[in-house]
């Protein structure tokens, strides 16, 4: 009961509520100490035209196989939550700016070459990611280093998308 309750049912990665409560309690602790922290914010580029050519029920086995691909890219210590429809976000604990580039590009690549299969048709899905850290960015709150991301995000997005963006 206890993992359904934290739990996306569609991915099988934290869900919202779960993730919130997480950020909040690792970055109290990250703010007392002198490890770093790093954030990513994964976007499914042109996503709608996915469900909107090719169904919801293709559209869910994506974003399925999405979630199996940052559960498998993600150490042990990561927390992978599923931020919002196709929007996903990673936790990188004692991770510094360098090693969330490196995460975040692995991902991206790994997104990127994964082909998804209707009956006969391949679809190549890409990713957009917006990155953000604790050292160098110094947010004041835990909102503050998601909304870090997010802009980062946002920049990858208006770039032509399928690229990792750090928060400047």
């Amino acid at each position: 009961m206890h993992e359904q309750a934290i739990r996306d049912e569609l991915t099988g990665l934290y869900n919202y509520r779960y993730f919130q409560k997480v950020l909040q309690r690792d970055f109290a602790l990250t703010a007392r100490g002198k490890s770093d922290y790093g954030c990513l914010i994964i976007d499914l580029d042109h996503f709608k035209k996915v469900n909107d050519n090719h169904g919801h029920a293709f559209g869910d086995m994506v974003l399925n196989s999405i979630g199996r691909i940052l559960r498998e890219e993600a150490r042990d210590t990561d927390v992978v939550a599923r931020y919002g429809g196709e929007e996903f976000v990673i936790l990188l604990p004692d991770t510094d700016i360098d090693g969330s580039i490196i995460i975040a590009e692995r991902i991206r690549s790994r997104i990127e070459s994964h082909l998804h299969v209707d009956g006969v048709l391949k679809k190549q899905v890409t990713a957009s990611i917006g990155v953000s850290s604790f050292r160098p960015h110094n947010p004041k709150t835990p909102q503050q280093l998601l909304f870090f991301a997010d802009k980062a995000l946002y920049r990858a997005k208006s770039k032509q998308r399928n690229r990792v963006v750090v928060y400047s």
